[in-house]
């Protein structure tokens, strides 16, 4: 099938060209002996369920992409590598490494360009937020299919504060799946030999799985896995995700476990609107179909 054309192209920031000792990817089947994660992404797996309105997760215009990936040189920063698993394994390890998380700290723009510029050239210090929107840009501006993704605890509603986190996932074709990217961790979650989205991550840290690992890509906090699973596993229950309609206006889907409720408040005061719930995990992760050549 052809791939749909991108809303935008993400240009990403380039401080030096680094000869990143990467190893590739390789689309290998899970073996693991205990509980298996469901696959959910599978490129070639239809799914009955669909948004009615859904066009593609991409959000930027191709100009402002250029604009990133040309400013930053992002294909000078990704030319040694051999795969789409090893550009993002390299933006993750550029982008961790630009500035340390202040939680505190929020841009005056929420535009990847912006805040570049002022990590780069202010020395500010941002949010796990911003480590989202930037990798998520630059990874578009390469080509790839991407989304930033916003995670929140069950009791999201009732807590005052540090109820949510963001990351990002970006839809690999070499491997036909979805993967889940932490910047402010510089973590990269992985089941055997197979990177997993953030459901499935969810889904392996609750099994306790064997195989279950983290690819440091660049270990910010200098942590062992078990500490990061048991820092980010209440996060991977509600998953929210932006993508623009078939009318060109961005909306929002929010998955929502069985054991969940459609939630309209976030931490007490910050009202959470979203055009779509979901309780079907294949309809959060739909659109694979549409960029498999």
């Amino acid at each position: 099938m052809k791939r749909r054309s991108l809303r935008g192209v993400c240009v990403l920031l380039v401080i030096s060209v680094c000869a990143l000792g990467m190893t590739g990817c390789q689309a290998a089947k899970n073996q693991q002996a205990n509980e298996t994660v469901p696959e959910i992404v599978n490129g070639t797996e239809q799914s009955e369920a669909k948004i009615e309105d859904f066009d593609t997760w991409n959000i930027y215009s191709s100009e402002y992409l250029t604009e990133l990936k040309d400013t930053y040189q992002l294909e000078d920063l990704t030319k040694y590598c051999k795969s789409d698993f090893d550009k993002v394994e390299t933006i993750t390890k550029w982008v961790s490494g630009l500035w340390s998380h202040n939680g505190e700290n929020q841009p005056e723009q929420d535009d990847p360009l912006y805040i570049l510029d002022q990590v780069i050239n202010n020395g500010q210090q941002y949010r796990c937020v911003e480590y989202g929107v930037v990798i998520d840009a630059c990874l578009q501006a390469l080509g790839m299919y991407s989304r930033k993704l916003s995670m929140k605890m069950e009791e999201a509603e009732t807590i005052e504060s540090g109820a949510g986190h963001v990351g990002c996932e970006v839809f690999l074709n070499d491997l036909q799946k979805w993967v889940f990217i932490d910047g402010q961790w510089g973590a990269i979650p992985m089941l055997g030999d197979t990177p997993l989205n953030a459901y499935e991550y969810g889904q392996a840290i609750r099994n306790q799985n064997s195989d279950l690992h983290i690819d440091w890509v660049n270990n910010v906090y200098n942590s062992p896995d078990s500490t990061y699973f048991d820092w980010i596993k209440p996060y991977l229950f509600y998953l929210n995700v932006t993508y623009v309609g078939t009318d060109g206006n961005k909306k929002a889907i929010m998955y929502v476990p069985e054991s969940g409720k459609e939630i309209t408040i976030f931490q007490k005061k910050y009202p959470i609107e979203m055009d779509h719930y979901t309780r079907d995990v294949k309809e959060f992760y739909l659109g694979q179909e549409e960029i498999i050549e």
